[in-house]
């Protein structure tokens, strides 16, 4: 079937002119019709661009949606949830998970040094009310005066408190330094195990995002644990202690079942992957709380009494 290239009716394989305008036919004809061929070709392939593009939008809108309901299962089931997130392969809830876990951690830094100075505080105020009820015992005195001191030694504290500089800015930068060291050396423990070890090949973005989703449940404990240690500090320190272990139950289960190492071998690299991380955590920490400490107290010198 062919159409006459002129007006567009329907004519026979043989026609040599159109019946309807009289037009001679030729090889034009053909030519018309592959190139209205063409243009539906193109037409389709722009639907179907436009269809894959409308799809990505929509990914790409539902990403932190994604990472909300990883962090969430990270709570509630991490062992799956762990699981799930290496398995994916959409990278944009990689990135945004990198940067919430940096910028948490950072923030937890804050949280703790201000949870810290209120501890000192209490403790002082407990040291000084003991020291008041000695002083009555040892001059059996009833007057008001020690509580007065007390309440004086109060209004110091508070104005000391005032006055300190606690570099705030520099803690935070400390603690998102520190989180991607620990992330960082997961990664390589992983990589060399791997390697050394493994049946199969893993890609390096898996190993990025395993040493990623189990700092997620670490994050969540020492949370926890610094608001529980305003009520006990011991309870605080053993609610931290759960975190580390369901981490590094997290990390044990996903180098075995998810990138295929043998059991034997994948606690192997826990191990020593956990001593690597205490030794190095201890040094790092150490060094910024000796620096912070310094600039503390350079301000606290400055301080008229």
């Amino acid at each position: 079937m062919k159409y006459c290239y002129k007006c567009g009716c329907e004519l026979q394989d043989d026609d040599l002119f159109c019946g309807n305008c009289g037009t001679k036919q030729t090889q034009n004809n053909d030519f018309d019709e592959r190139n209205l061929n063409d243009d539906r070709d193109k037409e389709n392939h722009r639907f179907t661009q436009s269809k894959n593009q409308k799809k990505y939008s929509t990914d790409s809108s539902i990403n932190l949606t994604n990472t909300i309901s990883i962090l969430i299962k990270m709570f509630t089931r991490p062992i799956y949830a762990s699981k799930k997130f290496v398995g994916d392969n959409d990278n944009n809830t990689v990135i945004a998970l990198s940067l919430i876990s940096i910028l948490f951690y950072g923030v937890l830094g804050i949280w703790r040094i201000k949870q810290l100075f209120y501890s000192a505080q209490n403790i002082i105020m407990d040291v000084l009310k003991k020291i008041e009820g000695i002083y009555r015992l040892i001059e059996n005195s009833t007057s008001s005066s020690n509580i007065l001191d007390i309440n004086e030694a109060m209004i110091g504290i508070n104005k000391i408190k005032q006055l300190v500089v606690v570099p705030y800015g520099k803690i935070f930068i400390q603690n998102c330094i520190v989180f991607v060291m620990l992330a960082v050396i997961i990664f390589i423990f992983i990589s060399v195990g791997t390697n050394i070890t493994g049946h199969k090949q893993i890609s390096a973005l898996e190993m990025y995002k395993t040493s990623l989703i189990v700092l997620i449940p670490f994050l969540y404990f020492k949370a926890l644990s610094i608001l529980i240690a305003y009520v006990s500090n011991y309870a605080g320190i053993a609610v931290q202690l759960i975190g580390i272990i369901i981490s590094i139950g997290c990390l044990f289960v996903l180098i075995k079942d998810v990138l295929g190492v043998k059991e034997d071998c994948s606690l192997f690299i826990v191990s020593i992957c956990f001593v690597v991380i205490c030794v190095a955590y201890l040094i790092c920490t150490s060094s910024f709380i000796y620096s912070d400490l310094q600039q503390i107290i350079t301000s606290f010198k400055g301080i008229n009494f």
